[in-house]
């Protein structure tokens, strides 16, 4: 799944982060999230699943 899949999915960004740290949380964060729904795994997603990631 594309990142522009998923901001569809989620409704996209409300607001793009200003700052560079923030920017890369954001960008590792929808990494994480694409990574978990194009891996195998049982578990059904979630946020706990996301931080652990």
């Amino acid at each position: 799944m594309k990142l522009s899949e998923m901001l569809e999915l989620t409704g996209g960004y409300k607001k793009k982060p200003s700052q560079a740290r923030s920017n890369k949380t954001v960008d590792d964060l929808y990494q994480s999230a694409k990574e978990i729904f194009e891996s195998e795994i049982d578990e059904e997603f979630s946020t706990k699943l996301l931080s652990e990631k």
